[in-house]
């Protein structure tokens, strides 16, 4: 069957080259019952279950970064918006534990950082109860004085964090 010449191929043969028949390779394809390939549908199914599977379960927390002015706990004037976002998210999920976790630059003494955390986690705490998240559920952690990456305001900064992003 291999090495035939001249004569009427079937389905799944090819004539190389030098004229002889062949057997073609089998094709990495899922057939169905009808005979038609189903490989595309099953790899569309697939994309969209892999980019869009994460809008079928609700996220199970948020975080929010409020930032600060140097060796100070007044706001950077976005903070206001930080607060309503997070604060609404709080209210949608009851459930979800409120955390706020206050950092403060290297920069300083040891007992002005500490300060600083202290003062920079309040005034975010104060900004949740007044925006209507309820103080029982707001957990405070002092984090203290942190290195920063680039920018030295990545220390001064305070995360809200809402349920376990």
């Amino acid at each position: 069957m291999g090495r035939q010449r001249n004569r009427r191929l079937l389905a799944d043969e090819y004539l190389d080259d030098w004229g002889y028949c062949r057997q073609a390779p089998p094709k990495l394809a899922f057939i169905d019952c009808a005979g038609v390939s189903i490989m595309r549908p099953l790899i569309c199914v697939g994309l969209l279950l892999s980019f869009g599977g994460c809008a079928f379960f609700e996220s199970s927390g948020q975080r929010y970064v409020v930032f600060f002015r140097g060796s100070s706990a007044q706001m950077e004037d976005a903070a206001e918006a930080v607060f309503v976002g997070a604060a609404n998210w709080a209210k949608k999920h009851p459930d979800m534990p409120v955390a706020v976790a206050s950092y403060a630059d290297p920069y300083g003494s040891e007992k002005a950082n500490t300060d600083f955390t202290r003062l920079r986690a309040q005034v975010v705490i104060d900004g949740l109860v007044a925006n209507g998240v309820m103080a029982s559920r707001i957990q405070r952690r002092e984090i203290g004085s942190v290195k920063f990456q680039g920018d030295p305001q990545e220390s001064r900064r305070v995360e809200i964090i809402v349920g376990n992003p």
